[in-house]
């Protein structure tokens, strides 16, 4: 297994984060500069580095690292001054926004051009028009995610973070992290386990989708606890990961499928002689894929069933 060391001697393996010193016995003032400093390292080191116009990986890798610092931030928060951490998340999610539509387009172009590739070229002139559409649409992204960048100035306010960070207002005494962990860890899981039964319901797009957003901010939690989480943890973050990859290319197809039945209908299509009978073949590919997400799902749910997933996500705090 593949570790990186950051320049505080924090490991992270495989989505594993372990800090030297800190476990579930660690009050969580003294824990928590260590734990904002791990999720920070890559949020700076990517947004320093990368390349959003030509890179689609870049874009989506630093999307990621402002989700992990804004929920690092949330579960940490009580130990901060509140100014400086809101201030702080307030600027990080509207750089998550702004990749969000850049990174929106980059899936679609990546669907778009799988659906183009199992098709004739007879069968293919929505997929193209549809491509047509999406870049333009990044394009735009792009130049509002600069913009953003250039007014966030990550890498030029490392610096300011890392004062904010270990500066908490107490670094002694308090709750430790295991309890914290517990807490948040079980709120969480009840989240989930709440909009579960909607989100197997089949078509029901939007349940599934706020599932989604339930499980990242549960995964994400998971991950920032790990010091505090003994044997068990890999196979639940890894259960975790795949109900949440499951529920994406579901959502993704979905959002496809809308996109042809959009496009197909529009101005831009009359103006081409593209039309409805133009996407059906494209249609079909992107609903075969649909349903394969949702019993990839489905299959996840019966293995640990919404009843018992609180409990079994606890048993590594023992």
């Amino acid at each position: 297994m593949t570790e990186c060391v950051g320049r505080r001697g924090l490991l992270v393996a495989a989505g594993r984060l372990r800090i030297p010193g800190v476990d579930a016995a660690t009050p969580l003032g003294e824990a928590a500069p260590l734990l904002l400093a791990a999720r920070a390292e890559p949020l700076f080191k990517i947004a320093a580095e990368a390349d959003i116009e030509a890179d689609a990986d870049a874009v989506h890798d630093l999307r990621v690292a402002t989700r992990r610092v804004r929920e690092a931030l949330r579960l940490v928060r009580s130990v901060y001054p509140a100014k400086p951490a809101a201030r702080w998340y307030r600027r990080i999610r509207r750089l998550t926004r702004a990749l969000g539509r850049v990174r929106e387009a980059d899936v679609a172009l990546a669907g778009l051009a799988g659906v183009r590739s199992e098709l004739a070229d007879a069968d293919a002139l929505a997929v193209a028009l549809c491509i047509g559409v999406v870049a333009g649409r990044r394009e735009c992204a792009v130049s509002d995610l600069r913009a953003e960048l250039a007014r966030v100035r990550l890498p030029e306010r490392r610096r300011e973070f890392e004062r904010f960070a270990v500066r908490p207002r107490s670094t002694s005494g308090g709750t430790a992290l295991g309890e914290v962990a517990r807490t948040e860890i079980v709120r969480r899981a009840r989240e989930v386990a709440a909009a579960m039964p909607r989100a197997l319901v089949p078509g029901g797009a939007d349940a599934q989708h706020a599932l989604r957003i339930d499980i990242k901010h549960l995964r994400y939690a998971y991950e920032t606890f790990a010091p505090a989480l003994g044997d068990g943890f890999d196979e639940r973050h890894r259960f975790l990961t795949q109900l949440q990859d499951a529920l994406g290319e579901l959502h993704d197809a979905y959002v496809l499928d809308q996109l042809l039945g959009e496009v197909a209908c529009g101005g831009a299509s009359a103006a081409s002689g593209v039309g409805l009978d133009d996407a059906r073949a494209s249609r079909a590919i992107v609903s075969a894929r649909g349903r394969s997400a949702f019993e990839r799902f489905s299959r996840a749910c019966d293995e640990h069933p919404a009843e018992h997933l609180e409990s079994w996500l606890l048993e590594p705090l023992g």
